[in-house]
């Protein structure tokens, strides 16, 4: 959704500090700018501004995306991405979640890409759930979370109190839908390596996830951004980031219900799921520049700061450059602090998430047509 640890390569002077500089970084980065390139010959879209995009800003995003991948020719990568992939799309088919034009969302978001890159170095069997559960944020966000009408005779099935209940309870709802049932699938699965504290945890980042997602549905029918403080609080639970940083913990080892809670993990998982919406946003910015969706970052300050395109990008950019320095700070004073194996590697493991995710956001088609 960077190389900011200091062990890994990059950081953020190298990463991000420079994105006009450019410079190659192995065949990912050679792939992403073409691709980025082959976009920014095309006509561009006409921005909030009233002027066109140029191949500056289309330039920037292929460079933002190249220099938090992981260096090399395809950087870190579980590798069972085809396996994974074809099994979570045989998941979402046998818990029929959706329709024809839903399969054909799942497969441009390319899930299992997503877990492959994301839990790179997680088991197999960690990764499919990654996957599947991916699958089905994304295919419930497309039903319920971008702005159905009040009147859709959907949402009353759909009552996100509903799912909150039947990951903590381990029981379907009375008329259950096939989203009730994937979802209890996926708590079935996660508690062979997770204990009640965990499950608990899971399902405060999954209510925090609906709100979000109640919240946003309302800005998108009024067609206007959030304050810009409302907006990062929005922003760190909508994209469902916490969600699956929470699989994180199944792979480096479970939190205690204090480590959890603490204010620096708190800060640092807020922080790599800001960075993970910044940089989906920017990706996104040449498809939803000309709908106008007041939630993409670019959008919104073009908006509130009646910025043209190219400088809404400009303040884009910094706002993740901003945050990325905040998570690299946080992660630099966790080692310093007297803290367990087991937040370090956590805290590792979030910042591979933020870089493996930001491979994958370079990679999908979604936002790339």
């Amino acid at each position: 959704m960077s190389g900011l640890l200091a062990g890994n390569s990059g950081g953020v002077e190298r990463g991000i500090g420079g994105l006009e500089g450019g410079g190659s970084r192995g065949v990912m980065g050679a792939l992403e700018e073409t691709r980025w390139e082959r976009w920014a010959r095309r006509d561009a879209p006409e921005g909030p501004g009233g002027r066109r995009m140029t191949s500056f800003g289309a330039r920037n995003i292929a460079r933002l995306v190249r220099d938090h991948a992981p260096p090399g020719p395809g950087g870190d990568v579980h590798p069972e991405v085809t396996r994974v992939s074809a099994r979570t799309a045989e998941w979402a088919r046998r818990w029929e979640l959706g329709s024809d034009g839903a399969a054909q969302r799942l497969v441009a978001t390319r899930c299992g890409s997503f877990a492959v890159h994301t839990y790179a170095a997680a088991d197999e069997a960690l990764v499919q759930l990654a996957a599947d559960l991916v699958a089905w944020l994304c295919l419930f966000d497309a039903l319920a979370g971008e702005g159905l009408p009040a009147q859709d005779t959907d949402v009353p099935r759909l009552r996100f109190t509903d799912f909150e209940a039947t990951w903590r309870e381990g029981e379907l709802p009375g008329a259950p839908s096939p989203f009730h049932r994937a979802l209890l699938d996926l708590r079935e699965r996660a508690l062979a390596c997770a204990d009640r504290h965990w499950l608990e945890g899971f399902a405060d980042a999954m209510a925090s996830y609906f709100r979000a997602c109640e919240l946003e549905r309302l800005y998108r029918m009024a067609g206007i951004p959030p304050h810009p403080h409302e907006h990062r609080e929005l922003r760190s639970s909508s994209t469902g980031a916490l969600l699956v940083f929470a699989l994180i913990e199944l792979h480096t080892g479970l939190l205690t219900p204090a480590e959890r809670a603490s204010p620096q993990l708190r800060e640092l998982c807020k922080t790599g799921a800001l960075l993970c919406a910044w940089v989906n946003d920017i990706s996104c910015y040449p498809k939803v520049c000309g709908e106008r969706e007041p939630l993409n970052l670019v959008v919104a300050l073009a908006r509130q700061q009646s910025l043209g395109s190219q400088e809404a990008l400009g303040a884009a950019i910094q706002a993740f450059r901003t945050d990325a320095a905040m998570l690299e700070a946080l992660l630099d004073a966790l080692r310093y602090q007297a803290v367990s194996r087991a937040v370090i590697d956590f805290a590792q493991g979030v910042e591979r998430w933020v870089r493996g995710n930001s491979t994958w956001t370079g990679l999908r088609r979604r936002c790339l047509t």
